[in-house]
Parts: C-alpha cells; structure tokens; sequence
C-alpha cells in the first residue's frame, strides 16, 4: 500500500493516523506501536511486548503495568496483586 497523508501535529505532539493505515495494520484503539527513526523519516509498526526485566518475547504476563516473562515472575517470587500500589515495597 503506497499512500501520501499529510496531517499537523497538535499542541501535545499527537498525530491522528488515518483510518485507512490503522484498518490495513489492524491497529485498534490501545495497540501498542513501535516508532523508529531510520535515514528517511520515521517507521511505525506493531510493538512486540517483551519482559521489562530479561527482555523475551513470547508468553507474557502483566504485573503492575508492566510486561513479565514466567521465568523472571518466578525469580521475583510473587506473583501481581490486582492493586500494585497497596502493596508494601522491601
């Protein structure tokens, strides 16, 4: 798919992509994007989660926001409460 958009960035540095570009990637409201900076502009693509601790993709979990693989959950030892911010820090 070859297309030209031009759009204006507003005043908190957002830019809408248009329906056509989200409907042709599957982008729905709350996917998680990619942006990169290469030699010619900016690359978006569909993000792939991967565990904020070691950094391996595949079987994921969410523990207080953030993405954990099995493996580093069970290194920590605990598993997420449903409210992280009620529970005490060491």
């Amino acid at each position: 798919m070859t297309a030209i958009v031009e759009r204006k960035i507003d005043e908190l540095g957002r830019v809408v992509l248009p329906l056509a570009m989200r409907t042709a990637h599957g982008w729905k409201e709350g996917a998680l994007l990619e942006f990169s900076l290469t030699e010619d502009g900016v690359l978006v693509r569909t993000a792939e989660p991967a565990c904020c601790v070691c950094g391996a993709a595949g079987e994921l979990r969410p523990v207080c926001g953030k993405w954990i693989c099995p493996a580093c959950v069970a290194a920590i030892g605990r598993e997420d409460s449903p409210d992280c911010r009620k529970r005490s820090r060491p």
